[in-house]
């Protein structure tokens, strides 16, 4: 049984909180300013749930590119999980992720269940198998909020360092990333140099099949050049430069830029969306760029910072995992109700946004400690069980075959 004390010091980078907590706030934007009036209606989409008819064109230069939180959210993941798996065992990895996730999601999940229930025109089994898809991060939904394909996608990623801990081969993450990342750049670089028609037509439907399909993502294919530049970072903070690292670094940039370049072409196409694809593209490089230099500063902050200010920012980097998990489906229940109220439009959002962020915040500070602390001791007295019967059988005499 691993113990809290047992753990290796958290590295401090008060950088990635800030960066982590204002990319969900893009997200947040991004659906409640824009998704919300110009979403598809399915039962699990933002529009469905907040069921008003309130526009805000005014935002939408302001609004349309906030997905692109989203592959900041990837990159900084290649990242801290890296460091999460250094010296664990695979038990210990798999405690701590089990730890991070479960709390703020089996809650917010069970509250997006309630809201379903109320909002939603679903069948009682309907509703409960997107409940269960949601509660174990199911890779193939629905679940009772569209945004959770993203966290079957990290679930993915933790998957595959969990198999290299579990191998006892930590060593092998150095190649997998090259291979990794060169298989997902490639694919992304193929793309980009498709529009100049090199390829036969055939290469071609391909390739837009593969880049339209969700199953490619969850393979890590699309999403890939994210985690894998996430990981040369780490790589080179831990490791140093190598030409060979900052080759595939500079690589898997080029190819998650062509790969935001994309979906945000695709949105521009839209009717109402008169912007370029390079917006999304320029603010996914400077929050890489603040990345990397909260990371090279990241001692100097903490040692400049005052405990009050490292613990509010650290404190609005776990208010970003609940505030991802609450705001689109229960959050967005209550903006359709805040704006049911026939107040300014402009007010309701800015109300919905600040109650999301509020109660993500108070949940993380005060409620999750606890529920994690639960779900510890009972993960902790199953794992104690499990290894007390497991050496049981072990030392049991074999019986000879006559």
């Amino acid at each position: 049984m691993e113990s809290e004390t047992s753990r290796k010091p958290r590295i401090l980078i008060p950088g990635i909180d800030l960066v982590r907590f204002f990319a969900a706030v893009f997200v947040v934007f991004f659906h409640y300013a824009y998704l919300s009036w110009n979403d598809k209606i399915y039962p699990t989409g933002i529009r469905a749930v907040v069921d008003y008819p309130t526009t805000y064109p005014e935002l939408i230069p302001f609004s349309w590119w906030g997905w692109v939180g989203v592959e900041m959210f990837f990159v900084i993941s290649g990242f801290v999980i890296a460091i999460s798996a250094e010296n664990r065992t695979p038990n210990q990895f798999f405690r701590a992720r089990l730890l991070r996730l479960a709390p703020a999601l089996w809650f917010f999940a069970t509250l997006a269940l309630v809201v379903t229930f109320i909002y939603a025109q679903l069948s009682t089994g309907e509703t409960l198998l997107y409940y269960i898809n949601s509660i174990i991060l199911f890779p193939i939904g629905p679940w009772l909020d569209g945004v959770y394909w993203t966290l079957t996608v990290e679930i993915i990623f933790y998957g595959l360092i969990f198999t290299l801990l579990l191998a006892k081969r930590p060593d092998l993450l150095i190649p997998v990333t090259f291979i990794w990342g060169a298989i997902s750049s490639l694919f992304w670089i193929s793309c980009f140099v498709d529009n100049w028609g090199v390829f036969p037509e055939v290469i071609s439907t391909i390739l837009e099949t593969l880049r339209m399909r969700y199953f490619p993502r969850i393979l890590l294919l699309t999403t890939g050049p994210y985690f894998v530049l996430g990981l040369m970072i780490y790589l080179i903070y831990r490791q140093g430069f190598t030409p060979a690292r900052l080759a595939l670094a500079a690589t898997a940039m080029f190819a998650g830029e062509i790969g935001i370049y994309h979906i945000g072409t695709l949105m521009v196409s839209s009717p109402n969306i008169t912007g370029s694809a390079f917006v999304p593209c320029f603010v996914w490089t400077a929050a890489v760029a603040v990345i990397i230099g909260s990371i090279m500063l990241g001692q100097r902050m903490s040692e400049t910072s005052s405990p009050r200010t490292l613990a509010f920012i650290r404190n609005l980097g776990l208010t970003t995992y609940p505030l991802y998990l609450f705001h689109n489906i229960s959050g967005g229940f209550v903006f359709g109700h805040i704006l049911g109220l026939g107040i300014n439009r402009f007010v309701g959002l800015i109300i919905a946004l600040t109650f999301a962020i509020g109660v993500s915040y108070v949940f993380a500070v005060y409620f999750e400690r606890p529920l994690r602390n639960h779900i510890a001791t009972a993960y902790d007295a199953v794992y104690s069980t499990l290894q007390k019967m497991l050496n049981r059988t072990k030392m049991q005499p074999q019986i000879p075959s006559e």
